[in-house]
């Protein structure tokens, strides 16, 4: 009788399992930043704890629990856990309390936890209508990382014309997203 290949011999099981785990951290992140943050007061520290997670999500992926709405429940003790070590090792005492870190921990996936992948879908359409000469002026400032200057000479703009087109791009941007937003965009 052949036993079940285990999921680090299983090459399929082996890939799903990383997928998984990409998904979990990449659904989670701000979540748990956001968590360790209350929890340490640092920035700094709360991207400390959010890489201490993630490596021990990496070390056994087979950890994580199949149940999706086990998850933000197992993520947050985790996330708690390692927000007070790393706080301890930082020589910090919490800046909560441990029953308001407890309250602000039930909130811990408490949302959509996708929000950010529908910010991103609305940007990217708001982004895909916006007119070429716009979109390439966009794309060299913030995709490519290029100067006002070099943007201007490659579209054969002044650089203030571009510094407008800027400004003006970046609000029609902001409104569309809060169109397609809806309602619970916070949007007027």
């Amino acid at each position: 009788m052949q036993s079940e290949p285990s999921p680090r011999s299983d090459p399929s099981a082996s890939a799903l399992l990383r997928v998984r785990l990409v998904q979990v951290l990449t659904r989670h992140q701000l979540m748990i930043t956001a968590y360790a943050r209350a929890i340490t007061g640092d920035a700094q520290l709360a991207e400390d704890v959010y890489q201490e997670v993630a490596v021990i999500l990496a070390q056994d992926p087979t950890r994580i629990p199949l149940p999706d709405d086990e998850v933000a429940v197992w993520l947050r003790s985790v996330t708690r856990r390692k927000a007070l070590e790393v706080g301890r090792q930082a020589r910090r005492t919490p800046r909560l309390a441990e029953d308001v870190i407890d309250l602000v921990g039930e909130q811990f996936g408490a949302g959509p936890s996708d929000g950010l992948a529908v910010l991103r879908e609305a940007m990217a359409s708001c982004l895909s209508s916006l007119p070429q000469d716009q979109r390439r002026i966009i794309d060299g400032r913030y995709r490519d990382d290029l100067t006002c200057e070099d943007i201007a000479s490659q579209v054969g703009r002044s650089v203030q014309g571009v510094y407008a087109v800027l400004k003006r791009v970046r609000v029609a941007l902001q409104d569309c997203v809060e169109r397609r937003l809806g309602p619970s965009s916070g949007a007027a």
